[in-house]
């Protein structure tokens, strides 16, 4: 609430919401736990417990959903809600950069991939900080990018410079920084990136 994200109203909403939650789930825990010492051999209150036992389930599953944790750690960028404002469900309200892995990504010419493989050290210059060079390696290369004369959902789009002869198709290939500074990484960085091949320095 202090940053302004949601009002007091909101909060107040919430911790009722998750009473309530905490609340009903606890009756129906003991509502299963009576009906399991109670059970015979009558089909009807086999069904009365598989019954409670299912709503006891949902009551702690929504009471789970009273909380939200992003998957990793990073920033929270593009931030686009204010106070008072209701989030709706299916449309995003921010975007987290992942902040503990930052990688490099360069189009290589099909000619160069089979000097290239998984492990290679590589050295990456950004725009940004030209006389910085940050060490890398190759973590993955490109199996397949978007055909220009047919369709390949899924498949990273690659232009070619020149359509009146035939040239190399390029392919994505990604490299994985060691520890570059916090303050030097930004998502759509322009970068240069060398691969060093077969042990060359």
């Amino acid at each position: 609430m202090k940053p302004g994200f949601v009002t007091q109203q909101q909060l107040d909403e919430a911790k009722t919401n998750e009473a309530s939650a905490e609340a009903s789930l606890q009756a129906l825990t003991r509502s299963a736990t009576q009906a399991r010492q109670a059970v015979g051999d009558t089909l009807s209150l086999e069904a009365q417990l598989e019954g409670a036992e299912a709503a006891a389930a949902n009551a702690a599953r929504n009471y789970d959903l009273t909380t939200l944790r992003a998957p990793f750690a990073g920033k929270v960028v593009g931030l686009q809600i204010a106070e008072g404002t209701f989030a709706v469900a299916g449309h995003p309200v921010f975007s987290l950069i992942k902040s503990d892995a930052w990688y490099a990504i360069a189009d290589f010419r099909e000619t160069e991939l089979p000097r290239i493989a998984v492990g290679d050290r590589a050295t990456v210059w950004t725009m940004s900080e030209s006389n910085r060079a940050f060490a890398g390696r190759v973590e993955s290369l490109g199996a397949g990018v978007q055909s220009t004369d047919q369709g390949g959902p899924g498949l990273p789009v690659v232009g070619r410079d020149l359509n009146w002869v035939v040239v190399a198709q390029r392919f994505p290939v990604w490299v994985r920084l060691d520890g570059p500074p916090p303050f030097a990484m930004h998502v759509g960085l322009t970068a240069s990136v060398k691969v060093h091949h077969d042990g060359a320095r």
